[in-house]
């Protein structure tokens, strides 16, 4: 990879590692910001809808950017409350800790880093159920 030239389009918020990779493999990396994941001011009543009187089972994070927007759609000292007994679901580890840093207890965290691999940790924690 010594000497390629590496274009990462990628959201405005991103976590380093790949751009990290490439570049100590000797590639000239340039980062290009082509979407600003951002949580929608109305997003807390729409959420707050969606838990209503029946709950939520299991709630899923692909990315940490999703963890944050989610916990601050939220009064912090109503969150515990609003979750209720639903699982925390995570695709992998880095989205797992980010979890854990804003207070959420993760119960499900996909071996397979893909929507494949979350959906089969979910699906493999309900049948120990």
């Amino acid at each position: 990879m010594q000497g390629m030239r590496v274009l990462v389009p990628r959201a405005e918020i991103a976590r380093d590692a790949l751009p990290s990779l490439l570049a100590n493999r000797g590639a000239e990396v340039d980062i290009l910001p082509v979407y600003s994941a951002v949580c929608p001011a109305d997003a807390g009543p729409a959420l707050l809808r969606l838990f209503g009187d029946e709950g939520v089972d299991v709630i899923t994070f692909t990315s940490s950017s999703t963890v944050v927007n989610f916990v601050q759609a939220f009064p912090e000292d109503r969150l515990p409350a609003i979750l209720g007994d639903a699982e925390i679901a995570c695709m992998g580890p880095v989205t797992a800790d980010t979890a854990r840093k804003l207070g959420l207890d993760v119960a499900i965290v996909a071996r397979e880093y893909t929507t494949h691999g979350l959906v089969t940790a979910i699906a493999e924690s309900a049948a120990r159920k």
